[in-house]
């Protein structure tokens, strides 16, 4: 109560609606809001770093799904919460178990000024200014239509570049457009990079977190090979930086960065493929850690902040290109050729875990690594397979010198977990039924809090025997208002991985009072043997 939380979103009418939700509810609770309004992800969370708030909540729509709202939490470092706070927060907000505040106690909303130019002299703090303006480079940037168009041309006359730009001004649905199209977006830049004789082109993500290089010769840069170029540019020109010696990827970043590593005499870290492990450890070693980086284009300097900054990159890559007085080209030409290849196979969540202790054991000859999911050491390649956190699926990365040879690698293990999956599916039918009656309990985190339009009830249950049992008895108010809401699905979908049953409950959104009762009690005795 009485703390400072800061709140930023993105351009989309939705984001402003969940913004100003979100702000009412912070008040509501005594929690005083500083408002950033639209502004970029990395400028809210250096905002939260450099000031008094406890935190920091940004809301954009989501880079790896346009119609999907995307809502961050900061904690008072800037960086994402982990998962244990996430979960804490998920149970807070189902069981409706929030802090009540008295009318004198509600909290202010503020609109602080200069946050954006506080942002930009801790920037040019970070940086080789000169050098880069010796470098007298012509640079093509796309903004996507997002928000780092309020803030990076504040940047670029002081950076010395002659730049022309696109896609500069706000726009969320063609922001959305682009974000669908972005093949689209980068043959384009491409075309402008080489009519003009541009040094460099940029496209740079709506929210400002990653970005996509294009060379002087139209080639486009990205994912893993954006991650190994850069890599080669930052660890060949670092020899002035004192007192950083090591570097962070991601678990699925091409073998070719090792090798870089050891060539310039750095440590490599390698995390799991959430993005809030790099972040965490950047915070943790920001005096020894030169950069982070994955292969979706996303990098930090923690010598700045410790997250996902397309606007620093830039400059950043600047500065070291100035340095190494190389082209990209000439630099991207130097990389061994290899290519990472990446697949997802759908898996029922109650087949996830067996399946992957069948890989382990399958590939006991072969060196394995299990920092995140199966890391699999096949001579000169390698493949990931690692379980989705979210969707019932399960991702496969591959590793070789060449498409077709990632390509038959990533084949052969998706048929292995195909034929491991009808492996399941033949003694499925003799042990569901028993594997039902006996559910075991589940923690607390995952237990269903049923509520009614006044709150919750004060019933929660820990198994699918007790969510039965309980819908025997429970208020009719509070089915049609979990029905209604899709609240039943969503936790027999997610939380259990009962897929088959979650798609009868969505049915029964066309019954109301004792008829829905009636229809529920009904599936569930029908269930598990229809469904098998």
């Amino acid at each position: 109560k009485s703390s400072i939380v800061i709140t930023s979103r993105g351009a989309h009418p939705s984001s402003r609606m969940l913004n100003r939700a979100i702000i009412c509810g912070l008040i509501s609770v005594g929690v005083n809001v500083y408002d950033l309004r639209v502004i970029p992800s990395p400028i809210s969370s250096y905002t939260i770093r450099n000031s008094e708030a406890k935190g920091g909540i940004h809301t954009a729509i989501s880079p790896l799904d346009s119609k999907i709202s995307l809502v961050q939490f900061f904690n008072k470092v800037g960086i994402n919460i982990d998962k244990t706070m996430e979960r804490k927060i998920e149970n807070i907000f189902f069981r409706e178990d929030f802090r009540r505040t008295i009318m004198d106690e509600i909290g202010t909303i503020d609109f602080p000024a200069r946050a954006v130019e506080r942002y930009i002299q801790g920037y040019f703090n970070n940086l080789d200014v000169e050098g880069i303006k010796k470098l007298n480079c012509k640079v093509i940037i796309d903004y996507a239509f997002g928000s780092s168009s309020l803030v990076l041309p504040l940047i670029l006359g002081k950076l010395g570049c002659e730049t022309v730009t696109i896609n500069a001004y706000l726009d969320p649905f063609k922001e959305r457009e682009a974000q669908e199209d972005k093949e689209k977006a980068l043959k384009q830049l491409s075309n402008i990079v080489l009519t003009l004789g541009a040094n460099l082109g940029v496209l740079i993500d709506a929210d400002a977190q990653s970005l996509i290089l294009v060379d002087e010769k139209g080639w486009i840069i990205k994912d893993s090979e954006l991650l190994a170029l850069l890599s080669k540019l930052f660890l060949s020109n670092s020899s002035h930086i004192k007192g950083n010696n090591m570097l962070a990827v991601t678990l699925t970043a091409p073998s070719i960065i090792d090798k870089f590593a050891k060539e310039y005499n750095y440590k490599i870290i390698r995390t799991k493929l959430d993005s809030r492990y790099l972040m965490q450890l950047s915070a943790l070693t920001e005096k020894k850690l030169l950069f982070s980086g994955d292969i979706e284009g996303r990098f930090i300097f923690p010598s700045f902040q410790p997250v996902f900054d397309a606007m620093f990159t830039f400059a950043k890559i600047l500065e070291f290109m100035a340095r190494s007085r190389q082209k990209l080209s000439e630099l991207r030409e130097t990389l061994p050729s290899f290519k990472i290849l990446i697949k997802k196979v759908e898996c029922l969540w109650q087949q996830k875990g067996k399946i992957m202790r069948r890989l382990i054991e399958l590939s006991k000859n072969n060196k394995i690594e299990m920092l995140d999911g199966i890391k699999i050491n096949l001579k000169d390649d390698w493949i990931a397979i690692i379980p989705d956190q979210i969707e019932p699926c399960i991702h496969l990365y591959a590793e070789s010198s060449n498409y077709e040879k990632a390509n038959q690698i990533i084949e052969e293990y998706i048929n292995k977990i195909n034929n491991l999956k009808k492996g399941e599916s033949l003694v499925e039918a003799k042990i569901k039924e028993k594997i039902r009656e006996t559910f075991q309990t589940l923690p607390e985190e995952l237990a269903f809090y049923f509520c009614s339009p006044s709150g919750y009830l004060g019933i929660k249950a820990l198994s699918l025997e007790e969510f039965k049992e309980i819908i025997k008895s429970i208020s009719l108010d509070s089915l049609d208002f979990h029905i209604q809401r899709g609240d039943f699905s969503r936790w027999l979908e997610y939380g259990l991985g009962e897929i088959q049953l979650a798609e009868k409950i969505k049915s029964a959104d066309k019954f109301q009072g004792e008829n829905l009762r009636k229809y529920l009690i009904n599936i569930f005795k029908k269930y598990p043997k229809e469904m098998i």
